[in-house]
């Protein structure tokens, strides 16, 4: 508790110079996300010759939209996991202080996401219609990643693990939406990707965001639980506790989701898919 008294001493925002460079970066990931979607759907109507009003035509839109989910989520997946892996001291190995407001060279990860969540939040309310747990877990992502780019207490130390290498395991749920999306298309032409798709997701989310992500879950609240608890001020609980609450949220939507993907394994494994989970959880990223 002694050693954490020293994070409250330190100023509430970030130096300007680094608050700058979030505000690029942000405004470059979403205006790279922005384009690249606006890229797939103008591909997608050229095939397709569509003659539908671009307004009315949410089945290109949705496409689109998973294209652009997929190339995202396998960038930051990849650079996370590299980050992660190669770069990323181990958890046990730096104090709990630096974790919380170090590690600035991580801002990048989080001003990415916050450029994807600008993106992604409209689009997920007012075009794509996403669950409204999804638009809950869009939102918390948006907010700790708002605070990880200009706020001192940013928890960036484990940035690349949640914000980059954890859209690895989106990366085949991408595809099994996009399957989703054109359920003619893939029964005509090869009736087992769907189901290879979801299986994948499945290992995938499993081992990364279960298996691999407990103990970064449970070292991030336990020091964030800490802090909030040391606070000696109302504005200190305010600010720590936002983060504290959001990470709860996140904590427990993961193993929620995971309960269903085991469900949904099962369902595979029985020969009995689950089309009513399906349509439920299109996107969980």
């Amino acid at each position: 508790m002694e050693i954490l008294s020293s994070v409250r001493n330190e100023p509430t925002l970030l130096p300007l110079s680094l608050r700058t460079q979030s505000l690029y970066l942000t405004i470059y990931a979403f205006a790279s996300v922005l384009l690249l979607n606006i890229f797939f759907l103008a591909i997608i109507r050229f095939n397709n010759k569509s003659k539908i009003k671009l307004r009315d035509d949410i089945h290109s839109i949705k496409n689109s939209y998973q294209a652009t989910n997929f190339c995202v989520n396998l960038s930051l997946g990849l650079y996370g996991l590299y980050t992660w892996i190669l770069v990323v001291p181990g958890l046990y190995t730096i104090p709990a202080p630096d974790k919380i407001i170090g590690f600035h060279e991580y801002v990048p990860f989080s001003a990415a996401q916050l450029g994807y969540n600008i993106w992604s939040i409209p689009m997920g309310v007012f075009i794509i219609g996403e669950s409204k747990a999804m638009i809950g877990h869009h939102v918390a992502a948006f907010i700790i990643s708002f605070l990880a780019s200009f706020f001192t207490i940013g928890y960036r130390y484990y940035s690349p693990f949640f914000l980059g290498f954890y859209e690895l395991s989106s990366v085949p749920l991408a595809i099994m939406n996009s399957f989703k999306n054109n359920r003619e298309w893939a029964n005509a032409n090869s009736p087992i990707s769907f189901v290879v798709a979801k299986v994948l997701f499945a290992v995938f989310y499993l081992v990364i965001r279960v298996f691999l992500g407990t103990p970064q879950m449970y070292d991030n609240m336990r020091i964030a639980t800490l802090l909030f608890i040391s606070c000696e001020t109302n504005s200190c609980r305010f600010m720590v506790s936002i983060f504290t609450v959001l990470g709860y949220f996140m904590a427990l939507l993961q193993y929620v989701w995971g309960y269903m993907v085991v469900s949904g394994l099962y369902q595979v494994y029985k020969g009995k898919p689950d089309t009513k989970r399906d349509t439920k959880n299109e996107k969980k990223d």
